[in-house]
Protein backbone atom coordinates (compact mmCIF):
# COMPACT_ATOMS: atom_id res chain seq x y z
CA UNK A 1 0.00 0.00 0.00
CA UNK A 2 2.64 2.70 0.87
CA UNK A 3 4.45 1.45 -1.97
CA UNK A 4 1.30 2.27 -4.47
CA UNK A 5 0.50 5.28 -2.48
CA UNK A 6 4.25 6.58 -2.80
CA UNK A 7 4.89 5.67 -6.55
CA UNK A 8 1.47 7.75 -7.48
CA UNK A 9 2.42 10.34 -5.34
CA UNK A 10 5.84 10.39 -7.09
CA UNK A 11 4.56 10.41 -11.08
CA UNK A 12 2.15 13.29 -9.64
CA UNK A 13 4.72 15.52 -7.86
CA UNK A 14 6.45 15.04 -11.15
CA UNK A 15 3.73 16.21 -12.85
CA UNK A 16 3.63 19.49 -10.81
CA UNK A 17 7.03 19.65 -11.24
CA UNK A 18 7.11 19.55 -14.92
CA UNK A 19 3.86 22.12 -14.87
CA UNK A 20 5.86 24.37 -12.74
CA UNK A 21 9.02 24.89 -14.88
CA UNK A 22 7.17 25.28 -17.97
CA UNK A 23 4.92 28.06 -16.09
CA UNK A 24 8.15 29.42 -14.71
CA UNK A 25 9.94 29.49 -18.18
CA UNK A 26 6.76 31.75 -19.95
CA UNK A 27 6.33 33.90 -17.00
CA UNK A 28 10.36 34.68 -16.82
CA UNK A 29 10.32 34.76 -20.58
CA UNK A 30 7.28 36.95 -20.94
CA UNK A 31 8.07 39.34 -18.25
CA UNK A 32 12.06 40.22 -18.97
CA UNK A 33 12.20 39.31 -22.89
CA UNK A 34 9.16 39.28 -24.77
CA UNK A 35 5.27 39.23 -24.43
CA UNK A 36 4.71 38.51 -28.38
CA UNK A 37 3.83 34.72 -28.99
CA UNK A 38 6.51 33.99 -30.19
CA UNK A 39 7.65 33.53 -26.66
CA UNK A 40 5.49 31.08 -26.01
CA UNK A 41 5.79 28.97 -28.98
CA UNK A 42 9.54 29.58 -28.08
CA UNK A 43 8.97 27.55 -24.57
CA UNK A 44 6.74 25.01 -26.46
CA UNK A 45 9.43 24.06 -29.31
CA UNK A 46 12.32 23.66 -26.52
CA UNK A 47 10.55 22.11 -24.05
CA UNK A 48 9.52 19.44 -26.70
CA UNK A 49 13.10 19.14 -28.51
CA UNK A 50 14.65 19.00 -24.82
CA UNK A 51 11.52 16.02 -23.70
CA UNK A 52 11.58 14.10 -27.20
CA UNK A 53 16.39 14.10 -26.63
CA UNK A 54 15.23 13.02 -22.75
CA UNK A 55 13.29 9.84 -24.62
CA UNK A 56 16.64 8.91 -26.43
CA UNK A 57 19.28 9.12 -23.19
CA UNK A 58 20.20 5.77 -22.34
CA UNK A 59 18.60 4.51 -19.22
CA UNK A 60 20.88 5.57 -16.16
CA UNK A 61 20.36 5.17 -12.33
CA UNK A 62 20.63 8.53 -12.18
CA UNK A 63 17.45 10.25 -12.66
CA UNK A 64 16.92 12.32 -9.89
CA UNK A 65 19.91 14.13 -11.07
CA UNK A 66 18.26 14.96 -14.36
CA UNK A 67 15.32 16.72 -12.08
CA UNK A 68 18.30 18.63 -10.40
CA UNK A 69 19.61 19.79 -13.61
CA UNK A 70 15.98 21.39 -14.33
CA UNK A 71 15.74 23.00 -11.09
CA UNK A 72 19.22 24.84 -11.59
CA UNK A 73 18.34 25.94 -15.62
CA UNK A 74 15.61 27.65 -14.37
CA UNK A 75 17.31 29.20 -11.73
CA UNK A 76 19.97 30.07 -14.19
CA UNK A 77 17.02 31.63 -16.50
CA UNK A 78 15.68 33.80 -14.01
CA UNK A 79 19.72 35.13 -12.63
CA UNK A 80 20.41 35.81 -16.27
CA UNK A 81 16.86 37.66 -16.94
CA UNK A 82 17.43 39.30 -13.93
CA UNK A 83 21.20 40.87 -14.68
CA UNK A 84 19.92 41.05 -18.88
CA UNK A 85 16.27 42.01 -19.15
CA UNK A 86 15.00 42.42 -22.55
CA UNK A 87 18.36 41.09 -24.51
CA UNK A 88 17.32 39.07 -27.48
CA UNK A 89 20.67 37.76 -27.87
CA UNK A 90 20.34 35.42 -25.07
CA UNK A 91 17.47 34.00 -26.50
CA UNK A 92 19.47 31.07 -27.74
CA UNK A 93 20.99 29.96 -24.32
CA UNK A 94 17.65 30.33 -22.56
CA UNK A 95 16.29 27.73 -25.45
CA UNK A 96 19.10 25.60 -24.05
CA UNK A 97 17.94 26.28 -20.68
CA UNK A 98 14.74 25.08 -21.67
CA UNK A 99 15.86 21.93 -23.15
CA UNK A 100 18.07 21.21 -20.36
CA UNK A 101 15.00 21.40 -18.25
CA UNK A 102 12.70 19.35 -20.41
CA UNK A 103 15.26 16.16 -20.77
CA UNK A 104 13.88 14.68 -17.12
CA UNK A 105 10.42 14.84 -18.67
CA UNK A 106 11.62 13.01 -21.54
CA UNK A 107 13.49 10.51 -19.29
CA UNK A 108 10.88 10.05 -16.55
CA UNK A 109 8.53 8.44 -19.25
CA UNK A 110 11.19 6.38 -20.26
CA UNK A 111 12.42 5.23 -16.45
CA UNK A 112 8.84 4.94 -15.54
CA UNK A 113 7.36 3.12 -18.24
CA UNK A 114 7.16 -0.34 -16.32
CA UNK A 115 6.06 1.12 -13.18
CA UNK A 116 2.78 0.27 -13.50
CA UNK A 117 1.13 -2.84 -15.63
CA UNK A 118 -0.62 -0.14 -17.43
CA UNK A 119 1.34 2.75 -19.03
CA UNK A 120 -2.12 4.52 -19.24
CA UNK A 121 -1.94 4.80 -15.57
CA UNK A 122 1.36 6.67 -15.67
CA UNK A 123 0.37 9.17 -18.02
CA UNK A 124 -2.99 9.63 -16.01
CA UNK A 125 -1.33 10.43 -12.60
CA UNK A 126 1.00 12.93 -14.53
CA UNK A 127 -1.66 14.32 -16.28
CA UNK A 128 -3.50 14.77 -13.32
CA UNK A 129 -0.28 16.46 -11.21
CA UNK A 130 0.32 18.54 -14.77
CA UNK A 131 -3.01 20.30 -14.59
CA UNK A 132 -2.92 20.83 -11.23
CA UNK A 133 0.26 22.54 -11.70
CA UNK A 134 -0.62 24.30 -14.11
CA UNK A 135 -3.87 25.46 -12.43
CA UNK A 136 -1.16 26.32 -8.92
CA UNK A 137 1.18 28.28 -11.52
CA UNK A 138 -1.21 30.54 -12.66
CA UNK A 139 -2.42 31.08 -9.32
CA UNK A 140 0.57 31.46 -7.35
CA UNK A 141 1.89 33.88 -9.53
CA UNK A 142 -1.51 35.89 -9.12
CA UNK A 143 -0.96 35.71 -5.77
CA UNK A 144 2.75 35.65 -5.49
CA UNK A 145 4.40 37.31 -8.72
CA UNK A 146 7.96 35.91 -9.23
CA UNK A 147 8.51 34.68 -5.44
CA UNK A 148 6.26 31.51 -7.06
CA UNK A 149 9.02 31.35 -9.50
CA UNK A 150 11.78 31.87 -7.15
CA UNK A 151 10.52 29.37 -4.49
CA UNK A 152 8.54 26.67 -6.35
CA UNK A 153 10.53 25.09 -8.24
CA UNK A 154 12.78 24.35 -5.05
CA UNK A 155 10.11 23.14 -3.20
CA UNK A 156 8.33 20.92 -5.96
CA UNK A 157 12.28 19.08 -6.48
CA UNK A 158 12.16 18.62 -3.04
CA UNK A 159 9.11 16.25 -2.98
CA UNK A 160 10.07 14.97 -6.16
CA UNK A 161 12.87 14.11 -4.48
CA UNK A 162 11.62 12.66 -1.19
CA UNK A 163 8.83 10.53 -3.39
CA UNK A 164 11.57 9.55 -5.81
CA UNK A 165 13.90 8.21 -2.31
CA UNK A 166 10.90 6.17 -1.25
CA UNK A 167 9.09 5.02 -4.37
CA UNK A 168 9.42 1.33 -3.61
CA UNK A 169 9.21 0.10 -7.37
CA UNK A 170 11.83 -0.88 -9.71
CA UNK A 171 12.46 0.69 -12.52
CA UNK A 172 13.14 0.31 -16.56
CA UNK A 173 17.07 0.86 -15.43
CA UNK A 174 16.69 -1.21 -12.44
CA UNK A 175 15.04 -4.01 -14.58
CA UNK A 176 17.83 -3.81 -17.36
CA UNK A 177 20.51 -3.84 -15.11
CA UNK A 178 19.57 -6.41 -12.42
CA UNK A 179 21.97 -9.17 -11.43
Amino acid sequence: MISNLSKVLYIFFCGIFFALLQASYFFLLQMSLSSAYITYFTVVLAWLCGSWLGLRIALIHKEIHLAFLAMVSVYLLYILTGIFPFQMNFLPLYILLVISSSLYAGYFFKAQRQAFIQVKYLFIWETLGFIFGLIFSFLGFILFGKRLILFGPLLTFFLVFVFFKFKGYVTAYDRKNKK
